[in-house]
């Protein structure tokens, strides 16, 4: 079946960069800093979040028939899913807190931001064993 896509406003986040990259938005470094550390909480605790999902991928204890095999690797299967999208929901803040760095001129920041979601994305993609 695949990992779902979730759209986390995707089609915002674009438009978002657009009127950055183009000056149609801008906001003060002061308000850019603000915006990074509400980001940066989000964040954290979106890992907290993934911290508990990621342990559902590893459920024991539902016996050794098979049909409770089944239902074991049925309900860790769910939780990888879950892990993937509480990644990409990461990599949206992330897009986002990029943008709003860029607003307020920011730039060496939001490349080290930048940098860093690229490192994650690489790390996730490696651990889940794709290759796009």
């Amino acid at each position: 079946m695949g990992i779902p896509q979730i759209d986390f406003g995707n089609a915002e986040i674009k438009a978002l960069n657009e009127a950055v990259a183009n000056g149609s938005f801008s906001i003060t470094a002061e308000a850019a800093h603000e915006a990074k550390h509400q980001y940066d909480v989000m964040l954290t605790e979106i890992a907290r979040v993934r911290q508990q999902v990621n342990r559902a991928t590893h459920v024991t204890g539902f016996g050794g028939f098979q049909s409770a095999q089944e239902l074991q690797a049925g309900f860790a299967n769910k939780a990888t899913d879950g892990v993937a999208v509480v990644d990409q929901l990461s990599d949206a803040v992330r897009q986002v807190q990029i943008a709003y760095l860029r607003a307020g001129k920011q730039f060496e920041e939001a490349d080290q931001v930048n940098a860093d979601r690229l490192r994650r994305l690489a790390n996730t993609t490696q651990d889940n064993g794709d290759a796009s």
